[in-house]
């Protein structure tokens, strides 16, 4: 397996297992439930990114998890709920790697932060590529979908929010701006390039994807680009 692969699976195995949780009384009964709904979540996975997410059913998910329909429906009620634990999953890990503006509360007042902000999402974005992209595709199309797509951009949304108001308070954002629905208009803008560079039709890299929102989100929020190209290489 090349270097760039292993890398991804080690991240894909971290992320999703961390929502193996456990049930029963005993430790042995836990662990195996443990298990169970590991394998249940990275079979999902992985049949999302190969197939989309149209196809993807309890038989074909019990098929590749090699488990019963029994222990599927112990963990979760229908591949709708194994979705949303996918994508709530990635979600934070992307938040995680935001970078300074969105976490560090050092980093008020300074658009130096802009570009390794982005280059962070978009590098936690990559290994997920295929399988947000096969999200983001289905959710134009089946409400259930959308609707649980839609919960982590509001989380996206509320984070960025918070972000430029506490930069307002410093005087350093645009007093102007009204934060949720700037917030709301970088997160979104920032969902469809990253599906678009970095999704199931790959067609850019994280840097492509800091270099092309760098300066828009410098113009937004600070009317002004040069501090952007000196951040990008």
């Amino acid at each position: 397996m090349a270097s760039g692969s292993l890398a991804r699976h080690r991240i894909r195995h971290r992320v999703y297992s961390r929502f193996a949780s456990s049930g029963g009384s005993r430790m042995t009964r836990r662990m195996t439930a443990a298990e169970t709904r590991q394998r249940i979540i990275e079979a999902t996975a992985a049949l999302i990114e190969e197939r989309g997410l149209v196809d993807i059913t309890v038989t074909s998910v019990m098929e590749r998890a090699g488990v019963s329909r029994t222990a599927f429906y112990r963990q979760f009620p229908d591949p709708y709920a194994v979705v949303a634990v996918i994508l709530e999953t990635v979600g934070r890990e992307l938040l995680e790697h935001s970078g300074a503006w969105l976490n560090d509360p050092d980093s008020v007042g300074s658009p130096d932060v802009i570009y390794p902000n982005l280059l962070g999402y978009a590098r936690a974005y990559e290994p997920h590529g295929r399988l947000l992209g096969a999200i983001t595709d289905a959710a134009g199309l089946d409400e259930r979908v959308y609707a649980i797509w839609r919960g982590v951009l509001e989380a996206f949304v509320e984070a960025q929010a918070a972000a430029i108001a506490r930069d307002q308070a410093a005087g350093a954002v645009r007093a102007e701006l009204d934060p949720r629905l700037t917030a709301y208009a970088l997160a979104l803008m920032g969902e469809r390039v990253s599906s678009d560079l970095l999704g199931r039709h790959r067609s850019g890299d994280p840097e492509d994807y800091a270099r092309i929102l760098a300066p828009i989100w410098h113009a937004v929020l600070f009317g002004d680009t040069s501090s952007s190209r000196r951040d990008s290489p």
